[in-house]
């Protein structure tokens, strides 16, 4: 009688989560794990670990052991806190008022959410990455005026692109795109050893993903002022500069319409043909997207506010440096919208709707839309762009 023979089953492994959804639990998984409490910042490490292990070695087992909760977490972080000093207590106190005013630093030195969305009408991809590496935008008051003439005027100081770069268009794009990765994987990085070494109390203690998350959120403001931008700006090729072949409807197949976004993606402004910026009159729609831009950035900064300057477990030294580290990030992703508005300024002409309100002598009064002044490339902004077009 011959030995039955066992078939194994085949099983596959998935390491990888299989679904948008399933991705979603999965990260939230790994940022609500037991995960804190092991890892500290270098300079008090081995204190903290000897307060777990000598003093609070009971409520570590419980929020190791037990199921995940804000009451386990807070029983460690108030253990530790118990048995520190008080200078101790005053130097994490320090820390909380050093990082909660880490948006407003860099809101000083972020990037307009007009320029960045007058740069996504050109280069989408660019801006958007530019506002995940800058996060904070600089906030204005409500009922802003954007007006693109303040941007694309010359002024004696501004800044001209190099022509040794512009020999090298290519080389420069793809310099862009390192330069503002870099800045995405500092800033995840800055978030990823805060999410381990220290405890954000706005989060519930337990969750370590809020700094994550106030970084990236960052994106939505970034859409909204591209929304409002949308609702006053088009855009033309310059008549002279057109040729005739310019007349012909352009191929509207998939692969032909990718091609030509991923070649105007991956173009600097400057190396792009002369073009005309046709900036309508403000809507109703126009006018709230501009708002709603604006609260945006302002709860932004405020959430921001609240997540670090609830966190502790961090020395003055080490917020210093993470602050160097955010704005580190901000500066080169700052730098490099002031180089693509530079070349956006020197292909741009720039043609203006105004209102034009005319009053009879009965005091009855109509309104108008006129073409204003236009700003040509590089040139000085012109009187009648300074002020608003009205006749009486």
């Amino acid at each position: 009688m011959q030995p039955m023979k066992c078939k194994a089953e085949r099983t596959t492994p998935q390491l990888l989560p299989v679904s948008g959804f399933d991705f979603i639990r999965f990260a939230m998984g790994v940022f609500t794990s037991a995960a804190l409490f092991d890892h500290f910042f270098p300079r008090e490490a081995a204190t903290y670990h000897r307060i777990v292990r000598d003093h609070c070695s009971a409520q570590y087992a419980a929020y190791k052991n037990e199921p995940i909760s804000r009451q386990s977490c807070q029983g460690v972080l108030e253990c530790i806190l118990d048995h520190t000093s008080e200078t101790h207590k005053a130097q994490l106190g320090t820390t909380s008022l050093i990082l909660g005013l880490t948006p407003t630093i860099l809101s000083w030195t972020g990037n307009g959410v007009f320029e960045m969305s007058l740069l996504s009408s050109q280069r989408p991809v660019l801006s958007v990455l530019l506002s995940v590496g800058a996060p904070v935008f600089s906030p204005t008051s409500l009922f802003p005026q954007w007006r693109p003439a303040e941007i694309l005027a010359g002024r004696p100081l501004a800044f001209k692109t190099p022509q040794a770069v512009k020999r090298h268009p290519f080389v420069l794009a793809v310099a862009q795109y390192v330069f503002a990765v870099g800045a995405i994987a500092n800033l995840t990085h800055v978030a990823y050893i805060m999410s381990y070494m220290s405890v954000t109390l706005s989060s519930g203690c337990q969750n370590r993903y809020f700094v994550f998350l106030w970084i990236y959120v960052a994106v939505s403001a970034h859409i909204c002022g591209w929304f409002a931008v949308h609702t006053r700006a088009s855009w033309a090729r310059s008549e002279r500069h057109m040729s005739v072949d310019d007349g012909k409807r352009p191929e509207r197949s998939f692969l032909a319409t990718l091609r030509r976004l991923a070649a105007i993606e991956i173009s600097p402004c400057f190396a792009r043909e002369p073009h005309v910026l046709k900036w309508k009159v403000e809507t109703g729609l126009g006018l709230f997207l501009v708002n709603l831009t604006t609260v945006v950035v302002l709860g932004h900064v405020v959430w921001g506010t609240i997540i670090l300057g609830s966190t502790t477990l961090v020395e003055p030294v080490d917020a210093v440096m993470l602050i160097g580290r955010f704005v580190a990030s901000t500066v080169v992703c700052k730098a490099i919208l002031m180089f693509e508005l530079a070349g956006m300024r020197e292909v741009t002409t720039l043609e203006e709707e105004a209102v034009v309100v005319r009053t009879s002598s009965q005091g009855e009064s109509s309104t108008a839309l006129g073409k204003s002044a236009t700003v040509a490339s590089g040139s000085e902004i012109s009187p009648m762009l300074q002020r608003a077009t009205r006749t009486v």
